[in-house]
């Protein structure tokens, strides 16, 4: 087996890459359950599943999925964030601005170019606006949801990175 230090950590290499491999293969696992629903949410059952069956069959997704690849954990947050993207599309519930924001947050933490997802959430607010609204207006911009939005990811972000926040001045 492994050598272990004289006391320093209570788990030796093999068994924290072990864990760090499972924690990949399932969040990577759970990111086809979350392609599926947005497929459903967006079409039907029948196109969530065809989006599911080509997401787990990709061959990137699959190759950071057995590694350590901070790219399969923001994923699954930017495809959760995205889900809840289709609900402020159909519906503008402050719940899903929240969930949405929180969890792109959470992908931004994770890696930075998760930010791109606040694009999707910006664009889901402006296009789910009905008839005349749809044109950009300050007042769209300004909208009391998507600061909401933009606090939940805030919140999100120095969830899944504290020390952003903890130690600001040397971030």
């Amino acid at each position: 087996g492994v050598q272990r230090g004289p006391g320093l950590y209570p788990f030796s290499l093999d068994q924290v890459l072990f864990a760090a491999r499972l924690l990949s293969a399932l969040l990577g696992s759970a990111t086809v359950l979350v392609v599926y629903a947005i497929g459903r949410r967006l079409y039907s059952a029948a196109e969530g599943r065809l989006a599911a069956f080509f997401y787990s069959v990709a061959f990137i997704p699959i190759l950071f999925s057995h590694q350590i690849a901070l790219d399969v954990p923001m994923t699954f947050f930017f495809a959760l964030s995205l889900c809840y993207c289709v609900g402020i599309n159909r519906d503008r519930r402050s719940k899903d601005y929240l969930l949405a924001g929180f969890l792109g947050g959470l992908a931004v933490a994770t890696k930075y170019n998760g930010i791109f997802i606040f694009a999707a959430v910006f664009l889901s607010h402006l296009l789910s606006r009905p008839g005349p609204e749809k044109k950009m207006t300050l007042r769209a911009i300004f909208d009391r949801k998507l600061g909401l939005a933009a606090a939940a990811g805030l919140a999100g972000f120095f969830t899944g990175h504290p020390y952003a926040l903890l130690k600001f001045r040397t971030f």
